[in-house]
């Protein structure tokens, strides 16, 4: 059963409400941060490696599995590890025929870093 492999710490990042100021400007409501578990795997390119070789931006790509019913969608955020990631398109529900019911919910994520930012976008 895949929900014995979902077992990874994370927080789902929910953006807040957003509110006006005075003068009409959009402000940014305060994020709801939600622990659960993931599973967290990285997607690997070849350009990918090789933009990292001469420390440019390199944008890193993960497959995120999450248990059937978590509330995840595409203009969410995710946490792993302390490290910030953004979805990449819309999560999906998948059917398992064989159990006939959802058995989980498939999203990928994404991470850009820099030379400066001490890490290799992962």
């Amino acid at each position: 059963m895949i929900s014995s492999l979902i077992t990874r710490p994370c927080t789902i990042v929910k953006p807040g409400t957003p509110s006006e100021d005075d003068y009409g400007n959009e402000i940014p409501g305060i994020p709801q941060l939600v622990e659960t578990v993931c599973e967290f795997q990285r997607q690997t390119s070849r350009s990918e490696s090789e933009d990292e070789s001469r420390n440019q931006l390199a944008t890193s790509r993960w497959d995120v599995f999450f248990n059937d019913g978590e509330d995840v969608a595409e203009d969410y955020g995710l946490i792993v590890d302390d490290i910030e990631y953004q979805f990449d398109g819309p999560p999906t529900r998948v059917w398992n025929p064989l159990e006939r019911r959802h058995t989980h919910i498939e999203a990928t994520a994404t991470r850009t870093a820099g030379a400066d930012d001490g890490e290799d976008g992962s």
